[in-house]
């Protein structure tokens, strides 16, 4: 039953379907554990801003970590990657940036592998908690008597393999080059280590790292046994209309503190904000309501509209949802009770004037444009659009909303590797991935589209003016991608899919699981949930799904492995097949 707990789709063991099902008592201690450890992004909620949403939840480490990181080196250095691996003409190398745990580690014990990805600079915890990737994964180390590892990704973090970010450096910067990396790392932590040649790695992440996980072990089977691929979008699209899809159903999740009422709120207000962009006198409404940055006429340039519209929508996206959190905007629902204003004195008469609306709405066209009834409004009661800015003057803590367009292109022109980190994430999606969160007409998009104001156009804009890639380029490579890979159909085995129920990035992940691929639904929970550092408010289905994901991993190290023999960097090429020239 999806309300009572994880999901479990075809493909997964039917015994694990079960909430009371027979895990072993070492899995149940290793979960116990888990709880015991206290509290401790991922792909980032705009395609053009790396950073993470306003509601994302800061790590902090448990009592019980303390004074481990002192055992372990801080950090090592993996100083031979090869900077590309397709050429073999070409011999540079440069230093990659790696963590180690050897704590559990028995020999002839498996390798659990954290995949790296585009999020900030790892640090010694991701060894030793997990951090919110890879915070099950230590726990099951334990277990499994597991060796450890976390490599960062080329271009994050400290690991440059460039001296900047400039055009021409970033060809280097793609996930066929960091399957690679990889894989190179595979063969030298094994000769390092004198590691048997039957030792099983299994690579882990959330994510865009879930999605390298997966393909790892799609691409390289002979190196990884198996991978835990949560939250992974690996079906690339340009037009990415499922993230606000979805969107409009998670604020619609009574579950998690929304309901269709807010979803009416929503809309209203954001069909307001459209009718208010419309003309100067609107603007500056708008400009005052929302606290622009840069004043007056800061939103009289068009190109500013899109980028408006984005940061007045941030604070309502789900993807960081946490219901435990406690900050006043932090949630769907507290967000839903602002939006609803439920805050004030006239709770009963706004509830209903939504819910009214809702239902006036039922059974009309999906991106209809929303009817509002004004008769129940008290004169007093603050508009929705108000409530709208009052929501995200809480979520900015004061902050103005910069909408610049000239400052928005000018970071991801920045070509240094200090100030330039906006613009390395972006490079991908306009040269792999896409994934661009358009609002269009006609889709269930609960924010603005009329004007139609974050299209298609506005992301690959940015695009030609940061790296001179066209549009019709970056759909040509948005195919390529799920050529190369095969998008949500990939060809492999041992994966396991997790995606909970309110995440938008789950729009592009697997969700009809097949033989030997199988998949978890987690109703109600946000972008890898289940990743992070266990706390006692977890719900019960994302404690569920750590137990399946849990009992799966115990069954997979069960399993023969597809190594037939020793591969070494001379099989990187062949195994991962032709790089697309850029």
């Amino acid at each position: 039953n999806s309300e009572k707990g994880s999901r479990v789709e075809r493909g997964f063991p039917e015994s694990l379907a079960l909430h009371e099902m027979r895990a072993s008592a070492v899995v149940w201690l290793a979960l116990a554990l888990a709880l015991a450890l206290g509290t401790v992004d991922a792909l980032p909620p705009r395609a053009n801003r790396a950073g993470h949403s306003l509601a994302e939840r800061r790590a902090k480490r448990g009592p019980a970590t303390r004074g481990l990181e002192a055992k372990l080196k801080t950090e090592q250095w993996f100083s031979q990657q090869r900077l590309d691996h397709f050429d073999g003409g070409d011999t540079r190398v440069w230093s990659q940036r790696y963590f180690s745990n050897f704590t559990f580690y028995k020999p002839g014990g498996p390798v659990f592998m954290c995949v790296g990805g585009e999020g900030p600079a790892l640090d010694p915890s991701v060894v030793v908690t997990g951090d919110e990737h890879c915070a099950l994964m230590v726990i099951l180390a334990k277990k499994h008597g597991a060796l450890i590892l976390a490599l960062e990704h080329r271009f994050y973090g400290f690991s440059h393999p460039t001296p900047d970010l400039s055009t021409e450096n970033l060809r280097f910067l793609s996930s066929q080059q960091a399957l690679a990396d990889l894989a190179l790392f595979h063969a030298y932590i094994s000769s390092e280590h004198s590691l048997p040649a039957e030792t099983k790695w299994i690579t882990f992440g959330g994510s865009y790292p879930g999605m390298l996980a997966a393909w790892a072990r799609s691409k390289f089977p002979h190196l990884i046994h198996a991978a835990v691929s949560s939250s992974a979008p690996v079906q690339a699209v340009a037009n990415m209309q499922g993230y606000n899809d979805v969107t409009a159903g998670a604020l619609a999740d009574t579950a998690v503190g929304g309901s269709a009422a807010c979803v009416a709120a929503v809309q209203e207000a954001f069909h307001e904000l459209g009718v208010q962009m419309k003309t100067p006198a609107g603007r500056r409404r708008l400009e005052g309501l929302f606290n622009v940055c840069g004043g007056a006429e800061a939103l009289e340039p068009p190109t500013t509209w899109p980028l408006f519209s984005e940061g007045a929508a941030d604070p309502l996206i789900p993807q960081s949802n946490d219901p435990a959190c406690t900050d006043p905007a932090c949630d769907i629902a507290r967000q839903c009770k602002i939006m609803l204003g439920e805050t004030s004195s006239r709770v009963h008469r706004r509830s209903s004037r939504w819910a009214s609306v809702s239902r006036m709405q039922e059974g009309g066209a999906p991106g209809a444009a929303p009817v509002f009834d004004d008769s129940e409004r008290p004169r007093s009661a603050p508009s929705a659009l108000a409530l709208l800015a009052d929501l995200n003057k809480i979520a900015r803590g004061g902050e103005c909303l910069d909408a610049s367009y000239e400052a928005n292109v000018a970071m991801l022109q920045n070509t240094t590797l200090a100030g330039g980190w906006e613009r390395v994430w972006y490079y991908q999606t306009c040269a792999e991935f896409g994934f661009y969160q358009t609002c269009d007409p006609g889709t269930k998009c609960p924010f603005t589209t009329a004007p139609h104001l974050n299209s298609l156009q506005t992301y690959y804009d940015l695009c030609q003016l940061a790296f001179n890639i066209s549009g019709g380029e970056t759909e040509g490579r948005v195919a390529e991608t799920n050529a190369v890979y095969g998008g949500t159909a990939l060809g492999a085995t041992r994966i396991l899919f997790v995606n909970g129920g309110v995440d938008p990035w789950r729009a592009q992940s697997v969700s009809e699981p097949r033989p030997d691929l199988p998949s978890i639904f987690v109703p109600h929970a946000s972008h890898h949930f289940w990743t992070h550092p266990p706390r006692p408010s977890d719900t019960s289905e994302t404690v569920n799904a750590r137990v399946q994901i849990a009992y799966w991993v115990a069954s997979v190290m069960d399993t023969p492995s597809d190594r037939a023999g020793h591969h070494g960097p001379s099989d990187l090429a062949s195994h991962h097949g032709p790089r697309v020239e850029r």
